[in-house]
Order: C-alpha cells, then sequence, then structure tokens
C-alpha cells in the first residue's frame, strides 16, 4: 500500500474510532486496530491516541505469535544492523531496498528475501548491550515484518510534518535507517551514536554529509 493510501485510511479509522473525542478525554492508547496482516499469521496494529497532546500519536505493534510488540525506531535500526553486520545480509542490497520502499511504500516481500538472504538469528546479548533496552529485539524480524512496521511507523512523520507543507515528513525516518546501514559498511556511524539520533527532542539532528552519507534517494520522496 502506498503511503498516500496508508494515510487516508489511517484517518478514516480515527475518524470511525473518535480519536479527537478519545484524546480530549485523556483515554490514552485506549483504541487498538489491526491495519495489516503478514503472510507469516503476523500482524501489525496501531494503539491510539498517544501521549503527544499537539500531533498524531499512537503506537506501532507488531503482534508475532499472540504476543504484542511495540516497536520504536530504535528497534528497526537494531534489526538492521543485525541483519546485515552480524547475520550476513548485503549491506548494499538492503540500503536499495530501503530507498526503493521510502519512494513507494510497498516491496515484493518474496522476491527480496530471495535476493537478500541471510542467517535469520535473534540479535546477540553484545549487539543488544550497546542499546538502551532489548525490548522489541528479542527476535529477528523477517522482511515482511520489518518493512510493514516501518511503514506504519513512518506514516506518522508524514502525517505531522507534511512534505506537501515542506517538511520532511517520513523522511525523517528513512534518514536515520539509511545511516545506519552506512554505519555498518563505513563504521559510523556507530549503532552507539545512533541512539541519540533516534531519540532527539525538538530539532531533529543534522545530516551527516560530512561523513559521506549520500541522501539523494530522499529527494524522490513525495
Amino acid at each position: 500500500m502506498s503511503y498516500p493510501a496508508s494515510a487516508a485510511l489511517l484517518k478514516q479509522l480515527f475518524f470511525d474510532h473518535n480519536y479527537e473525542e478519545r484524546r480530549k478525554r485523556q483515554n490514552l492508547h485506549s483504541a487498538t486496530v489491526t491495519v495489516a496482516t503478514l503472510s507469516n499469521g503476523s500482524s501489525i496494529q496501531i494503539v491510539f491516541p498517544g501521549y503527544k497532546p499537539n500531533a498524531t500519536d499512537y503506537r506501532v505493534e507488531l503482534v508475532k505469535n499472540g504476543v504484542a510488540i511495540p516497536l520504536s525506531h530504535m528497534n528497526i535500526i537494531v534489526d538492521l544492523v543485525n541483519k546485515t553486520a552480524y547475520q550476513g545480509m548485503d549491506v548494499d542490497g538492503l540500503r536499495a531496498a530501503l530507498e526503493k520502499h521510502a519512494i513507494e511504500g510497498a516491496l515484493d516481500f518474496a522476491a527480496l528475501a530471495s535476493t537478500l538472504p541471510y542467517q535469520q538469528n535473534a540479535p546477540s546479548p553484545g549487539l543488544l548491550q550497546r542499546v538502551p533496552t532489548s525490548r522489541g529485539n528479542e527476535s529477528d524480524l523477517t522482511l515482511e515484518e520489518l518493512f510493514t512496521v516501518i511503514h506504519w511507523i513512518a506514516l506518522q512523520e508524514d502525517i505531522n510534518y507534511p512534505i506537501a507543507n515542506g517538511k520532511a515528513g517520513r523522511k525523517m525516518s528513512y534518514y536515520r535507517y539509511a545511516e545506519a546501514l552506512h554505519g555498518v559498511k563505513h563504521g559510523t556511524p556507530t549503532i552507539e551514536e545512533m541512539v541519540p539520533r533516534t531519540q532527539f527532542k525538538g530539532y531533529p539532528p543534522a545530516l551527516l554529509h560530512g561523513q559521506g552519507m549520500n541522501y539523494d534517494f530522499t529527494h524522490h520522496i513525495q
């Protein structure tokens, strides 16, 4: 599903489930809606409204083996680093898939799995010790799980910071994911350096042009 189509679906879901009334009454995280069911039986659900008072705010959860797992930008970065730096996935191939997904919002996951093989192991204790929490990274995400979670997390940026209004929208999410893969290939930024870049408050961190980071693909995100 394209990002504009998902945004339209989300706005309708919020209307149907009285998002604004729930927020006014401070009934936070009182609605849960499944937005995607995946080929392996996992699903993606959103829980709303969130804590932010002046923005569309929801939590993205992966429901896997009957357990709902809240996921964040940091969880995505840990999974990207695990797949490439630790489990043998081609970093350039994953970067290309990430760029295509950023622009189009959807991928052929069966084809992608055949072109990006890797050892499907959970992040090691050594990797998890490098980030503030291991919650959400107890297991490997399939490529379909990974990119579908990215889709619904990044969508929130599109809604709150519309590209049509001259803002960055979902580009902000893909900046961080591309930076993490750049770090795997070139040694910087490290995953430790990525932590504050995903958890910033206020103005987003400066782009890493000085470290040879290429953001050209984001010019095609609309």
